[in-house]
């Protein structure tokens, strides 16, 4: 089930220089995001665009990041991971017996 957690955030913003001059630079902020522990996902890239089937609690929810490359075919990830969002995902059904996932078991 997501929570929603306080979580350190790194986002761009301007900073003053010598003289006052502004410059880009990395800031952390604190915001409030919903929060996955994702047992095991499926994810490829299309060029800047990275596709993320992810399963937790056994209810999948899909979402998508950046990414350089291109692989057309999925890739399995069968090790836990939290990601958090700004907004809830949307659930998309189960994901019992994994659906298209290979048991988690097979990776033991």
């Amino acid at each position: 089930m997501p929570e929603r957690e306080l979580v350190t955030v790194r986002e761009w913003g301007w900073c003053r220089g010598w003289l006052g001059i502004p410059y880009p630079c990395r800031k952390t902020v604190e915001e409030w995001r919903w929060c996955y522990d994702f047992s095991h996902a499926r994810h490829r890239c299309f060029g800047f665009v990275q596709q993320f089937e992810a399963c937790e609690d056994g209810i999948e929810y899909h979402y998508t990041t950046g990414c350089f490359g291109w692989w057309h075919s999925w890739h399995l990830s069968s090790s836990p991971f939290t990601k958090c969002f700004t907004d809830r995902l949307e659930e998309q059904g189960e994901c019992s017996p994994w659906g298209d996932f290979p048991d988690p078991g097979d990776f033991a």
